[in-house]
């Protein structure tokens, strides 16, 4: 710094790059040249890949073993080196032997050189979004053929599947979050697949701790795993649902700046049917932004919820298993707490719900919720218990 401060074309920038990088603007080729600290080598990759516009070049100080891994080629491929090989073309420089560091660290450094690919297609967030989740799904098994790993039509649409498959979408996502202060609680509802399977590959990504409920029910296994919070605030997701990479920092950044009791955020469907973009801007405005001032909603796909508030008003109400999520929101504001609902960031929800149940009867089923609510704004909730047919984790 002090034998270039006083070159006029350099800047310095004092900043946590994760958090710094995303907001960064800058006119003609971006090169990138930096030793990036081991254990946030994902992270930063992904914040890379994911710019408005990907760098020309990137040069990179990476662990060997990493370094390695992402240059791999078939039949030794993994998820990273896939998912990077995508956007860039990766070349191996070499080996840096750990004595040429200070302090030593316990292993080798290797260099890469990332080189964006000549045709750069502009891919919307979307579709890297479900790229990802598409490319954990086939790594999952590395043994079975994909034929096996994914139903015949999820190879023909893109769609993904079940619990088991979709919570390694969410868990992924957290895994690149630039913010990383906080924990995460998997209360399981006596799953028959290989969910806690799925979850405990996370658990040396991530602080992950896997509860099984003793008995099932949304609201009770809410209930169970929100004891377990150590945090002021406490958010639930769906497991079927995808997140931005600074979708945390985002969070936390706006409960800095307010105090807020509960929030939650616009939905915005994994899907690239137009009417699905439809139906979901549609609850987005009706079922959220034009009641949220008389009665606040929330959509259970993501609540983030301040934990002293939440224990005053008894949690979710556990014989409550449809609209469990709007009848917390509700009790929440009648009982004088803060509510917000942001426009962005979004939470990208899966249209599996749809697929299984069709577009057409979930329209008519919000629609007849919205006529219980019309009627009787104070006790719809109780009265529509058991008129609607609504599962969970049965897609």
């Amino acid at each position: 710094v002090e034998r270039f401060s006083g070159e006029e074309r350099i800047e310095f920038y004092n900043e946590d790059f994760l958090r710094w990088f995303p907001q960064f603007s800058f006119q003609g080729e971006l090169k990138i040249i930096g030793s990036i600290p081991y254990y946030i080598t994902s992270p930063i990759i992904h914040q890379i890949i994911k710019a408005d516009r990907r760098p020309k070049i990137a040069i990179l100080l990476v662990q060997k073993e990493v370094a390695e891994k992402i240059k791999s080629t078939a039949p030794d491929s993994s998820y990273l080196s896939s998912f990077v090989q995508t956007f860039f073309d990766v070349q191996y420089l070499g080996k840096v032997p750990s004595r040429r560091f200070n302090p030593e660290p316990e292993v080798d450094g290797g260099v890469l050189k990332l080189i964006r690919k000549e045709k750069d297609e502009n891919f919307l967030p979307d579709f890297i979004r479900r790229y990802e989740g598409f490319l954990h799904k086939a790594y999952s098994n590395p043994r079975k053929m994909l034929n096996k790993v994914f139903k015949k039509d999820e190879l023909e649409k893109g769609k993904t599947l079940n619990e088991e498959k979709y919570i390694g979408g969410i868990l992924g996502c957290l895994e690149k979050q630039t913010f990383r202060d906080f924990e995460v609680i998997v209360a399981d509802g006596k799953s028959s697949d290989n969910t806690k399977k799925e979850v405990m590959k996370f658990s040396d990504k991530l602080p992950v701790t896997f509860l099984e409920s003793p008995k099932r029910g949304v609201s009770f296994q809410r209930n169970y795993a929100a004891k377990s919070a150590k945090g002021k605030y406490i958010i639930f997701f769906d497991a079927d649902v995808m997140i931005e990479d600074d979708f945390l920092q985002k969070i936390n950044s706006y409960l800095e700046k307010e105090d807020i009791d509960i929030l939650t955020t616009w939905n915005k469907p994994i899907s690239g049917k137009p009417i699905d973009e439809f139906i979901y801007l549609f609850m987005n405005i009706f079922m959220l932004e034009l009641i949220k001032k008389k009665s606040p909603g929330a959509v259970g796909v993501f609540i983030c919820v301040k934990k002293s508030s939440f224990e005053k008003i008894g949690g979710f109400r556990e014989n409550v298993n449809f609209g469990e999520d709007f009848d917390l929101a509700k009790r929440l504001h009648d009982s004088g707490f803060t509510y917000a609902l942001l426009k962005k960031p979004k939470i990208h929800v899966s249209v599996r719900r749809f697929d299984k149940e069709g577009r057409l009867n979930m329209i008519i089923k919000n629609l007849r919720a919205a006529t219980y609510y019309l009627k009787d704004k104070e006790n719809y909730i109780d009265k529509i218990q058991g008129k609607f047919k609504h599962e969970f984790g049965k897609f």
